[in-house]
């Protein structure tokens, strides 16, 4: 039950935060900042690189339960690793092979009951699918490229690009759907009278 929870958590917070999967691994319990006015993570990307990342009330709930359950009475300034597994009774940082197996075993669990989600789900598709759910829902390009950590804008604009191809493969799945439908006649086409009426000359 402890590592079904746990592995909830684990889903929910990296959807949450669209981190890499290695920098939600290297996060250690002082990389949080729950109870501040606005809570924020610490992240450390690509290139030694640390950027800032805003939990929302819910995210700030999760981490909270998270910690609880799994790392009960450890300072909030503690350097033990918030994702970990147990080894000869010892904690190690969890490794990536472990995260992709626990995402990949929902994935495909979640699959008997949605057709739609992929079989073989791994880490990255939700950081993009929650980049996906943030560009849809407003939030502007150079700001989504900083929340990513995104070193150039050009990586980001892939999110648009994989828009726009979303829309045009829904409008050709609709024209498939509907081969029949034809362009509707004017009314008024090879009718001189209506169409001077039309235009105001009789």
């Amino acid at each position: 039950m402890s590592r079904g929870l746990g592995d909830v958590y684990k889903r929910q917070i990296m959807y949450d935060t669209a981190a890499r999967c290695c920098e939600l691994l290297d996060m250690r319990i002082k990389d949080l900042r729950l109870n501040a006015e606005h809570p924020i993570a610490y992240l450390y990307g690509k290139g030694g690189k640390t950027r800032t990342v805003p939990l929302l009330s819910n995210t700030v709930q999760h981490c909270k339960r998270y910690l609880q359950k799994f790392h009960p009475g450890e300072p909030a300034n503690s350097e033990k690793y918030m994702f970990y597994t147990v080894l000869h009774g010892t904690q190690n940082r969890m490794s990536h092979d472990n995260a992709a197996n626990f995402i990949e075993r929902y994935g495909l669990m979640a699959s008997h009951k949605c057709v739609e989600m992929p079989k073989h789900l791994h880490p990255h598709m939700l950081r993009h699918t929650r980049a996906m759910h943030l560009y849809h829902n407003g939030m502007p390009l150079d700001l989504l490229s900083q929340y990513l950590g995104h070193a150039s804008m050009e990586t980001t604009r892939i999110y648009a690009y994989a828009d726009t191809e979303m829309k045009r493969a829904a409008l050709e799945k609709i024209d498939a759907a509907n081969p029949t439908v034809k362009t509707p006649i004017a009314i008024w086409e090879d009718d001189e009278n209506m169409i001077l009426r039309l235009s105001g000359l009789l």
